[in-house]
């Protein structure tokens, strides 16, 4: 259709060229009379035809170039024909890429449970935008609690770890109603990959005292951890 096109286009105008150049060539028939130019047969008109050369070159060029036109047209479109019809093909590359490694952090859900890596879990400490505690087997994301808690930002300290030590020493959590708050803000437990027996293992549990000062050996200790201590008697006299 795009071929039947593209030479009606082009051949009208070198038709149409043709002819006015054929018509502008005056036609002129001269009678001989002569004896000198007698026509060789007596009676006769001796017709002069017009050299028809120039219409004859433009005609054929015209149709030379148009020629080539559909020519190139037939070609490309033969080649779109056939590009189109052969499948896409897919490069491959000498070096493949390989198969990327879990990380340790990586979240896994079994069973409509989301399991979380300790790694994944110390990295939500108290300095992230998002503070996680632990409690027993259990994650929290405290983020929205933090500014409602009592205690204020104190709560920061157990961030990225287990609050259990903290919470034996401020036994004060140790009620239904706080355990009831601190469950709206589960997200998912601590991966067994990381569990001993179904435990954290001891040497994962931070230690809320590791920080503390050194005190001054002749105080009286009542208790190691929290320290609390008294004068001894000698130094009140």
């Amino acid at each position: 259709m795009a071929t039947r096109k593209l030479f009606r286009q082009f051949w009208r105008p070198v038709s149409r060229f043709c002819t006015s150049e054929l018509a502008a060539t005056p036609v002129r028939r001269t009678i001989q009379t002569s004896a000198k130019h007698a026509h060789p047969f007596p009676g006769k008109e001796h017709i002069r035809q017009p050299p028809r050369r120039k219409g004859q070159i433009l005609a054929l060029t015209g149709g030379g170039v148009l020629t080539v036109l559909l020519g190139s047209q037939i070609a490309y479109s033969s080649r779109e024909k056939n590009a189109s019809e052969q499948p896409p093909s897919h490069k491959t590359t000498s070096n493949p890429p390989s198969p990327k490694t879990e990380p340790e952090t990586q979240t896994e859900l079994k069973d409509g449970v989301k399991y979380f890596r300790l790694d994944e879990i110390s990295s939500h400490d108290g300095a992230s935008a998002r503070p996680w505690v632990t409690r027993g087997t259990s994650v929290y994301d405290i983020t929205d609690w933090i500014p409602a808690h009592p205690g204020g930002e104190v709560i920061l300290r157990a961030c990225g770890g287990s609050i259990d030590p903290y919470w034996d020493i401020f036994s004060i959590h140790k009620r239904k109603d706080v355990y009831e708050i601190l469950e709206e803000y589960k997200i998912g437990e601590i991966s067994p990959l990381d569990l001993v027996d179904g435990k954290l293992p001891a040497a994962t549990i931070p230690d809320p005292f590791v920080a503390d000062p050194e005190r001054d050996p002749r105080l009286r200790t009542l208790t190691a951890r929290p320290r609390n201590a008294e004068t001894p008697p000698e130094g009140l006299s």
